[in-house]
Formats: C-alpha cells, sequence, structure tokens
C-alpha cells in the first residue's frame, strides 16, 4: 500500500538518517538481489506495464471493503494507483539507491503517521503479490522462467516491506520494539 510520501504531513526528519544508516548494498547481498534478480525485475516492470491496472484496481476494491481499513476520500484512490505503480516498477526496474530507500523508508513513516496498521500494509502486500503471481502463472513461458519471476518477486517485495517496516517503528533495529526480549 502506498501513500502520498510528498504529503503535507512529514513524518519526522529522523527517516533521512535513518535511511542512511542501512547499508542498502548489504540488504541486497543478504536477499541475492543480483543481476540475474535484476533482470527478473526489468521483466516483472513489463508484466506491471501490461497489467498494472488490473493489478491496483485488485488491491483497492479489497482495501475499501475492510472494515478496519483506511477509509479513502473522493478521488484519493485513483491518484494512489498511479502512486502504486511507479512505486512498484520503480522498485522491479529503478536504481535500488539512496533515493529508493529513504522514498521506500518515507512510505513506511507516512503510513504510521496516517494510522494505518503494519497488519494491513502487509495484507496489501499479499494483495499485490498474490495478482502478479497469477499473472505470471498464466504466462505462456517455460516453468523455469516462471520460478525465476516469482523468486525476484519475493526477494523485491521482502526488500520493500522491510524498508517500510523500518519506517514504521523509526529505528534500525525495528525487530526489538515489535518482539521486546528477542534475541539473535
Amino acid at each position: 500500500m502506498t501513500i502520498d510520501a510528498s504529503s503535507s504531513q512529514r513524518p519526522s526528519s529522523a527517516t533521512p538518517e535513518l535511511a542512511g544508516s542501512i547499508d542498502l548494498a548489504e540488504l541486497m547481498q543478504i536477499l541475492a538481489i543480483d543481476n540475474n534478480t535484476r533482470e527478473q525485475g526489468r521483466l516483472l516492470a513489463e508484466i506491471l506495464d501490461e497489467h498494472g491496472e488490473a493489478v491496483f484496481s485488485v488491491f483497492y476494491e479489497r482495501i475499501v471493503n475492510i472494515s478496519w481499513a483506511h477509509k479513502f476520500q473522493n478521488g484519493e484512490v485513483e491518484a494512489l494507483k498511479l502512486k502504486q505503480f511507479a512505486h512498484w516498477k520503480g522498485l522491479f526496474a529503478g536504481p535500488l539507491d539512496i533515493q529508493y530507500l529513504r522514498h521506500a523508508t518515507l512510505i513506511g513513516a507516512v503510513h504510521r503517521q496516517r494510522g494505518i496498521e503494519p497488519l494491513l500494509y502487509i495484507v496489501g502486500y499479499g494483495i499485490v503479490k498474490t495478482a502478479i503471481l497469477e499473472i505470471i502463472a498464466k504466462k505462456d513461458i517455460p516453468s523455469a522462467s516462471k520460478g525465476r519471476l516469482m523468486v525476484a518477486l519475493d526477494k523485491f517485495i521482502s526488500l520493500d516491506v522491510g524498508l517500510a517496516m523500518v519506517g514504521y517503528s523509526g529505528h534500525k533495529g525495528f525487530a526489538q520494539l515489535f518482539a521486546p526480549g528477542f534475541s539473535a
């Protein structure tokens, strides 16, 4: 779920510093987001080019009907669909750099400020992921190619939702905030 990060309701000024403390290269190494994954990302971006309207229509149809979800104002959904499309396309095919990292953490912070629970945010990722997986499953391509696309999709989502949760928590070590007493 993407909320306008350029909103006048700005999260704390700590977000850019927080983003600057994250080693994006290390995260990408941990998630094995390599050149092959990036190539699959470009193919995922092509899928969005063709099916993005349907993917985000399904997303908002489901979200607006959740009783405990954020209530959207008139016209807000159409604007957010465009922002969703741009965010996901950037995630799949754009540079994964400090600007992306700041944007991804800022999105989490804006969602927190708007009172959108992390559960709903993660459910939103599940809705989008499922819609994209259904498109991949129907593609007339070899099974191995489908598998590579699905694995890449999961890697990108893991990166993005993780960074959003950092923005939600306002703390690099957000795991301790949600699970006190947890020790690795």
